[in-house]
């Protein structure tokens, strides 16, 4: 007796529907393409998601390859971008907490006409450039321009503000490129009793500086709001010239043996 095909209907085989791809693994691919701070993150959670998606589809959904693709991408580019972030914002922290010091200090020794306290914030090629007249004027210029020295900015927030409200206040006294001369610089907001200014920290050259500081510098320029420089060591002072050596004694004359009387050793007689 034959057995009947159509006696069980849960053994009827299975519809055949067209294969589609994963909307999630494009999605994950497009996120892993876009290089932009935290689209990596979606990217690789996105291209998770569609591999289980596409496993339990039981071959119904494609997109395998995109969405391992997506996960790649996304993890590389999140890995870059936190790379990115952690090394600014070390450098941020040392910006607030070493070198923003060591110019507040520089500059408060400068208004008090102490030049050794000025010369122990610099690296060695600007402590041997620096004078008395020097610390002097740029005291007395910032005084007379900014008044007293108030502080610099002693977190990372308070940085970013800082640089927020100095460089608006430079563009609206008709500065509209502050940083444009000062390419090799640093800039640092400093806040003086009339208001913020912006001073720019020239770094040593390698193998220059002092190793006990993260980023040396050898001159301090301070830019007002109203587009006035006013410069620590003016540009183009040379170190100063080596004092002559002393001229040696001539040798005394040594003892002759016979007489006891004093004979040059370079006349050759006894």
């Amino acid at each position: 007796m034959s057995q009947n095909p159509f006696s069980n209907p849960y053994d009827l085989p299975e519809a055949v529907v067209p294969e589609r791809t994963s909307v999630l693994a494009v999605l994950s691919l497009v996120f892993g393409i876009v290089c932009v701070p935290f689209f990596g993150i979606i990217a690789a959670f996105l291209g998770v998601m569609a591999l289980f998606g596409i496993k339990a589809s039981r071959g119904r959904v494609s997109g395998t390859g995109l969405a391992v693709t997506g996960i790649v991408l996304g993890t590389v580019f999140s890995l870059v971008w936190g790379g990115c972030v952690g090394t600014l914002g070390f450098a941020l922290q040392i910006m607030t907490k070493q070198v923003a010091p060591d110019v507040g200090a520089a500059i408060t020794s400068a208004q008090q006409s102490d030049v050794e306290g000025v010369r122990s914030k610099l690296a060695s090629p600007g402590q041997q450039r620096l004078t008395q007249e020097a610390v002097d004027l740029f005291g007395a210029a910032l005084t007379s321009e900014l008044g007293a020295f108030r502080g610099v900015p002693g977190t990372i927030g308070e940085l970013m503000g800082a640089y927020m409200d100095v460089f608006q206040a430079i563009g609206q006294g008709g500065n509209a490129n502050p940083t444009g001369n000062y390419q090799n610089a640093v800039p640092i907001p400093v806040q003086f009793e009339n208001g913020w200014a912006m001073a720019f920290i020239v770094q040593s050259s390698p193998g220059q500086g002092s190793s006990s500081r993260p980023m040396p510098f050898d001159n301090i320029i301070i830019l007002t709001p109203g587009g006035a420089e006013i410069v620590l060591i003016p540009f183009g002072t040379t170190l100063p010239a080596p004092s002559p050596a002393p001229a040696l004694p001539d040798p005394a004359p040594e003892p002759d043996s016979d007489t006891g009387q004093g004979v040059d050793p370079e006349s050759g007689d006894n």
